[in-house]
């Protein structure tokens, strides 16, 4: 099997760089192979799976991303020669420094919302553009958008099949030129140039580039011959990258053994990157919690994964890798997807997704990126004269170290979008389009979810060091800086080699990866004890080992591990004009306010474990990237040492009312206790009750409230999570 892994690596290269590149430039250049144009059901409205069986809309496409590629100067573009207008074939001519683009469309539905007199066809179109190597299958860099189109057309008559083509194409077209927009402001292909300055046996070497020049774990490089400029005579795959060096496989060889001094090299790092000495993230599934949903709710994980991965590119200095998503089929088996679903198995030079995947298309990530939809629901919501709906979406979202599965941070975010019903006595005119309005929804509460986490999420790199052995193989360490806690788990990194660079310049230390140690006790500030968990079984540890953990939070408290265990209602008076949310959206309030204090370690809430797990099954699986049989994993068997229980003690309107208004007094009472696992209260109670006013104003003939909330659910809603915000900041 192995050998013939190595027969598809060959072919991929021979057929990237079979022709010499004549000018000693290394220019980087793009080419776009085309559009897959999906089409299977349910994402896919029936009139336009029709409309893509000649092939005419994916040649529009394919035209229409090209000219768009073509106006951006740092892509330089050049077309492929194509045998037909669908697709195109691989140019031989084309070296490692050409970077590949392949599109795909992955939703285009028609979504109707009645109106009074009119009804208004949503054409809905979501399309993702992937730049990637052509000959190791390595993403770059993955981009998505969903676009739509309004078309208003008289009550209860359907469009034509030539007006839904021609809207079909408008949507395409300005969802596709945006894509190329977006794409451009946020990836410049980039050459990274390196020698090899250490050959430690025939498939290991060392490189002088580093996580500073961009290097990450699974990133792909060619190496030349005595001409530099010449075909590669191989790839190479970065295994353990460091500061400024990093540890290399051999993966293809097809021309002289590198040797120190050969030239390393790589075409498609991102320039734009906003930092790229830093951990690698990935965002790795986005499943709903269906208990705590709406029946309505019909977005797709695929889209609030890449969503997510969207805004933490844009808003957050994280290096972000190509995201991994994951959904489950009809069968309920795990199916676990690229970005590109099936586009990959289409464009692959391999011939089929299976061979592409055990080359592997993606890096591993230091740090997975989980959310959740935690709830969503819908609500009635009256105002003066009209009848509302009211959309509420909360996500829950998650950042794990891939090695250790170690719980690093979280953020809980929601929001809401108000729905109008228009009506003529009992009759409703227009209802609202709920599936348009939850993605609308979701897509606001995600990107605000972002942006908060690139506003409270400062990762950094605790490191520290092997002071001594002791007999029953405890280990003394001491931290270089404070932030350390018993039970956080650190890997453990031994010198191989002092590395030195072409011209005698020292590059620093090389290190391996031979286990994992948790801290088990604090003796001192910065001074601990620890355990070794697991190892290579090879490596006996030795004093000066060094101890290293990425994606910890800067700012993160000390202490003992918390978790919000649960959520009540028990108050005597819980007035039936508030219509309280689920259980675990009260616990999501929660949390946010105790992680916002930095008073508390915590796990997240337990309601979100199992769902989760679905996420993990690609990287376990094998199907995103060969798994590296020697490296070291761990399951994090932490517990919480405190749990925290929310209850809702008191919920509460008062009223005064004249004949103009009604003057209410909203009041909530809310109450946190703090159990050990056995359920032992270790505190007394911490109780906070709040009010707040509102008015409502009515109509002096018929008395009718004609401004002022009707429903109270809303206010109390936001009174309820004040109450929470501020007994919390009041703790300890």
């Amino acid at each position: 099997m192995k050998n013939r892994i190595l027969f598809f690596f060959a072919a991929a290269l021979a057929l990237a760089s079979s022709i010499s590149v004549h000018s000693r430039e290394t220019a980087i250049e793009t080419r776009f192979t085309g559009f897959y144009m999906g089409g299977a059901a349910p994402d896919f409205h029936s009139e336009y799976r029709a409309l893509i069986q000649d092939g005419r809309l994916e040649a529009e496409a394919t035209r229409w991303a090209e000219e768009a590629l073509a106006a951006v100067a740092h892509f330089n573009f050049t077309p492929l020669e194509r045998e037909n207008l669908r697709l195109a074939t691989p140019d031989t001519k084309a070296g490692p420094n050409v970077i590949f683009i392949r599109g795909l469309v992955s939703r285009a539905d028609i979504k109707t919302v009645e109106r009074w007199k009119t009804d208004v066809h949503v054409f809905l179109v979501t399309a993702t553009l992937e730049f990637f190597d052509l000959a190791s299958g390595e993403v770059f860099y993955t981009r998505t958008l969903a676009g739509q189109a309004p078309a208003e057309a008289a009550k209860g008559v359907r469009l034509n099949p030539e007006k839904i083509s021609l809207y079909f194409r408008e949507c395409l077209k300005g969802t596709i030129l945006e894509l190329v927009k977006r794409a451009a402001e946020h990836y410049q292909p980039g050459l990274l140039q390196g020698r090899v300055v250490s050959v430690l046996d025939s498939a290991s070497l060392v490189i002088n580039l580093g996580r500073v020049q961009g290097i990450y774990k699974g990133m792909t490089l060619y190496f030349y011959g005595d001409d530099s400029t010449a075909q590669p005579a191989g790839m190479l795959k970065a295994e353990t990258p460091q500061e400024n060096l990093s540890l290399v496989k051999v993966i293809i060889l097809q021309g002289d053994a590198p040797r120190r001094g050969t030239a390393v090299k790589s075409f498609g790092a991102n320039r734009l990157a906003k930092q790229k000495d830093q951990t690698r993230y990935m965002v790795a599934g986005f499943p709903v919690i269906s208990q705590y949903v709406s029946p309505e709710f019909k977005v797709d994980p695929q889209s609030l994964g890449q969503w997510l991965h969207d805004g933490l590119s844009e808003k957050s200095d994280l290096f972000m890798l190509a995201p991994l998503l994951a959904k489950l089929d009809s069968l309920g088996s795990l199916q676990v997807e690229e970005a590109l679903f099936h586009a990959q198995e289409t464009y692959s030079i391999f011939g089929n997704l299976a061979q592409s995947a055990a080359l592997g298309n993606r890096a591993y990530p230091d740090i997975l990126i989980k959310g959740a939809v935690s709830y969503a629901e819908i609500q009635p919501y009256q105002t003066p004269g009209a009848e509302n709906l009211i959309l509420k979406a909360g996500v829950s979202i998650q950042f794990y170290d891939r090695k250790t599965r170690e719980f690093l941070y979280a953020c809980q975010h929601d929001g809401f979008r108000m729905e109008k019903l228009v009506q003529e006595g009992d009759n409703v005119l227009r209802k609202p389009d709920l599936d348009a309005g939850f993605r609308t929804l979701c897509e606001k509460v995600i990107s605000e979810a972002a942006a908060k986490i690139a506003e409270d999420y400062r990762p950094r790199v605790l490191q520290g060091k092997v002071t001594e052995i002791l007999p029953d193989q405890t280990l003394n360490v001491v931290m270089e800086e404070p932030g350390a806690n018993v039970g956080d788990a650190f890997d453990m990194l031994q010198v191989v080699e002092q590395v030195q660079d072409l011209d005698g310049k020292e590059l620093g230390p090389l290190y391996k990866t031979y286990a994992i140690a948790r801290l088990t006790g604090n003796a001192v500030e910065n001074r601990f004890t620890a355990a070794v968990l697991a190892s290579d079984g090879q490596t006996p540890v030795q004093a000066g080992d060094l101890l290293r953990a990425e994606g910890k939070r800067a700012g993160e408290a000390s202490g003992p591990l918390h978790q919000v265990s649960g959520w009540e209602i028990r108050g005597k008076v819980i007035t039936p004009e508030y219509r309280p949310p689920a259980g675990a959206v009260m616990m999501g309030w929660l949390f946010d306010a105790l992680l916002s204090t930095n008073k508390f370690r915590l796990l997240p809430p337990d309601f979100l474990r199992d769902d989760f797990d679905m996420a993990e099954g690609g990287l376990r699986g094998g199907y995103f990237e060969p798994r590296d049989q020697g490296e070291i994993m761990l399951e994090d068997d932490r517990v919480a040492e405190i749990f925290i229980l929310g209850r809702l003690g008191h919920v509460d309107v008062q009223r005064k009312t004249t004949p103009f208004r009604n003057e209410l007094k909203l009041i909530a009472g809310v109450e946190v206790v703090f159990t050990n696992a056995a359920g032992d209260t270790l505190l007394p109670p911490k109780q906070l009750a709040l009010s707040k006013e509102e008015e409502q104003t009515k109509d002096t003939r018929s008395g009718e409230i004609v401004r002022g909330p009707i429903d109270l659910s809303p206010e109390f809603d936001d009174l309820i999570r004040e109450v929470i915000s501020k007994l919390v900041e009041g703790l300890f």
